[in-house]
């Protein structure tokens, strides 16, 4: 789940039932679609027909929140210099393990075999390396503060108290 970086409350949220009454941009057609209209009808979801024009209706504040998938969305947000959004919980979805996909064509099938003869002869390390190389997770950058659980009244504390001075005493 990626949400823009100055949504406190969106921060904080830790699954899909959190997005109930907010706007979701899904990819038109994708089974993230047709699971959220399942299994969350309290969800608002906008359609994109694609991640990166889902991915810009939360970064311009049309959507809260994108639901797909991490890899792409990483990739989308690097490659198009997103800045302003993060990854904010885990959709508790099952992961779509990455594949090649190549033409059904009988002229292709080939490649099919040249393929498959390839990633069989990768270690896993080998395999490791170039995921890490080539699948931007976002790992990269500074980790993520831990989350501290706030009380209501903690909340209220801090909103009255916008700004905080800090002294440093070494």
């Amino acid at each position: 789940i990626i949400v823009r970086n100055d949504q406190p409350d969106l921060l904080e949220i830790e699954g899909l039932a959190d997005l109930h009454g907010r706007k979701v941009a899904v990819v038109e057609g994708f089974s993230i679609q047709k699971v959220l209209q399942k299994e969350h009808p309290k969800v608002q979801l906008l359609s994109f027909d694609s991640p990166k024009k889902a991915l810009k209706a939360v970064s311009f504040g049309k959507a809260d929140a994108y639901v797909g998938s991490q890899v792409v969305a990483s990739w989308i947000m690097q490659e198009e210099q997103i800045v302003n959004l993060v990854i904010a919980a885990d959709s508790g979805l099952p992961t779509s393990p990455l594949a090649f996909a190549i033409n059904k064509k009988p002229e292709w099938a080939p490649l099919a075999n040249i393929l498959d003869k390839a990633l069989a002869s990768i270690t896993r390390e080998e395999r490791r390396a170039i995921q890490q190389r080539w699948v931007f997770t976002g790992s990269d950058e500074k980790k993520a503060a831990p989350r501290i659980k706030l009380s209501a009244e903690e909340k209220t504390w801090l909103k009255s108290h916008p700004e905080i001075r800090l002294g440093v005493d070494r």
